[in-house]
C-alpha cells in the first residue's frame, strides 16, 4: 500500500510511522501513525509515507500504479495539484483535505474521500474506511480514471483550447462580444 502525504500533516508524519523506532508519542498524530501501521500489516504490501521533499523520479508512475490510495492532506489553498491528476490517471482514489479547489477536484465518495483539514484522526478514519471497503475503493478508482480521461488528458485539453480559439475567432468575425466604448455623460 502506498500513501503519499505531501503537505500539512505530511511533514509531521514521516517514515517513523510504523518503523518501530522510538516513541511515537501520545498526541493526535499517534492515532494516524498506528492506523497506518495496522493497515500496512493487513495489506501485506510495501507502505510508504512520502513528505513534500521526497521525489520518486522515473518510478513515480509505477509507484502510483501499485498504490492502494493517495492521501493528500494539504492545509493550504492549492491551485490544481498535479499529484491529483497523476493519481486519477492511474485510477487511484484520493483522500484529500476538504479545503479549496482540492475538495472540488476530489469528489467525496466518487473519486475519493474528504477529511477535515488539520484533523489526523479524521484522516486516519478516511484511510481506514477506504481500506476496509475494497469494492468502494475500486469503484472510486474507476471513476477517478474515467474523470481523468473525460476531463484532463492532453487531447481533451487541446480540444477545449481549440474550441475557445474557434469561438473567439467566430465572435471577432461576427462582431459579437466586442468591447463597446462607454457613453459619455453630459457635454
Amino acid at each position: 500500500m502506498a500513501v503519499q502525504l505531501q503537505v500539512g500533516v505530511g511533514h509531521l508524519v514521516h517514515a517513523e510511522a510504523g518503523s518501530g523506532r522510538g516513541d511515537q508519542g501520545s498526541g493526535p498524530l499517534t492515532v494516524l501513525c498506528r492506523r497506518l501501521d495496522d493497515l500496512r500489516q493487513c495489506a501485506g504490501k510495501a507502505f510508504y509515507i512520502l513528505g513534500p521533499d521526497q521525489q520518486l523520479g522515473v518510478g513515480r508512475k509505477q509507484f502510483l500504479q501499485e498504490a492502494t490510495l493517495l492521501a493528500f492532506p494539504s492545509e493550504w489553498y492549492e491551485g490544481f495539484p498535479m499529484t491529483l491528476l497523476e493519481a486519477f490517471a492511474t485510477g487511484l482514489p484520493v483522500i484529500a483535505s476538504r479545503i479549496g479547489s482540492v475538495a472540488e477536484v476530489v469528489e467525496h465518495d466518487r473519486t475519493g474521500r474528504h477529511f477535515r483539514p488539520g484533523d489526523p484522526q479524521d484522516l486516519a478514519a478516511q484511510v481506514g474506511w477506504l481500506i476496509d471497503h475494497p469494492e468502494a475503493r475500486a469503484d472510486m478508482g474507476r471513476v477517478a480514471r474515467q474523470t481523468y480521461l473525460n476531463q484532463y488528458t492532453a487531447e481533451r485539453n487541446g480540444q477545449l483550447l481549440l474550441d475557445i480559439y474557434r469561438r473567439a475567432q467566430w465572435q471577432a468575425k461576427a462582431g459579437v462580444g466586442e468591447i463597446q466604448p462607454k457613453p459619455t455623460l453630459g457635454p
